[in-house]
């Protein structure tokens, strides 16, 4: 038994698919006590880990940090302002279909001020 491509899809040579709604249900239930199953077998490796274990474990995971990040020394922000900038010139905002263009104002956005406590009656 193995993999094959065919049309696109992979399938597994000899393996019958689940085409009756019987058969899908004791696929489905099979599955479901595998993730049961899966979930002890997690939990009692979990229970056995070593905190030395667990530490050797962490680091591997971080030591891969570096190979798929490339650090950057600046936070994007003058990036991001060319892009406002840009988008603000075009009169345009990419994620918007062209009819739903914003209305462009000429007047500047004004502050609503708070308003000030009432005092209290006596």
């Amino acid at each position: 038994m193995g993999l094959t491509w065919r049309g696109g899809r992979g399938t597994l040579e000899g393996m019958k698919m689940a085409t009756t709604r019987a058969e899908q249900r004791r696929w489905m239930q099979q599955w479901r006590e595998a993730a049961i199953m899966l979930d002890e077998v997690k939990r009692d490796e979990l229970a056995n880990l070593s905190e030395r274990d667990a530490w050797r474990q962490i680091e591997a995971v971080l030591s891969l940090a570096p190979h798929y990040r490339r650090l950057s020394r600046t936070s994007g922000l003058v990036k991001q302002q060319a892009w406002f900038m840009k988008f603000m010139k075009e009169g345009s905002i990419p994620s918007l279909p062209p009819q739903q263009k914003p209305a462009r104002h000429n007047q500047p956005f004004t502050l609503i001020q708070p308003s000030k406590p009432r005092k209290k009656r006596r």
